[in-house]
């Protein structure tokens, strides 16, 4: 830019910069502030769910009650025979039903009987096991043996569930 140039708008492109900067400098400090604002309460962790005992005895027979449930009954039942992996005596079966869609149930290694995991909706045949429709093997979800603590990672969302007389309650 010459001289002549720079004298004649000097003065226009210092204002043009002090609007800019009076426009961007509250939405910059309102993102900093507002990200300071968030709530910092520590997540879940599994040690403060923990369970009384882990089932170590052969599990009992399934109870398949319903249509959904003799619908998976291979996979459920090849579940079955594992030692457990969460809350003591539950294990979890789970399986794909297409592109990032994941079901899945919750078996009872003590009763046999089977439970809908978190998320999963009330339809009736496949859907009724399906609890997350944007899976990430590498995320996934995360449990423990001896833990009542489910965490569920579904797309970029994340939910906390405790089990707790049995059925699963969203804590976070």
């Amino acid at each position: 830019m010459s001289d002549a140039t720079r004298k004649s708008c000097g003065g226009g492109l210092e204002l043009l910069r002090l609007f800019v900067f009076g426009l961007l400098c509250p939405v910059f400090l309102g993102a900093q502030q507002s990200g300071s604002n968030l709530d910092t309460k520590p997540l879940p962790r599994f040690e403060a769910y923990p369970v009384l005992e882990v089932w170590k005895e052969p599990p009992t027979s399934l109870k398949l009650v319903s249509t959904e449930e003799r619908m998976f009954r291979t996979s459920l039942r090849e579940a079955a025979k594992k030692q457990p992996d969460f809350a003591g005596h539950y294990r979890f079966a789970i399986w794909g039903c297409g592109t990032r869609c994941v079901g899945g149930a919750l078996i009872d290694l003590r009763t046999g009987v089977v439970s809908p995991p978190p998320l999963a909706g009330k339809a009736s045949g496949e859907e009724h096991w399906i609890f997350c429709t944007d899976w990430d093997k590498g995320r996934a979800a995360e449990y423990r043996v001896g833990s009542r603590l489910f965490v569920l990672h579904c797309g970029s969302d994340t939910h906390y569930f405790l089990w707790q007389d049995n059925t699963f309650q969203q804590i976070l």
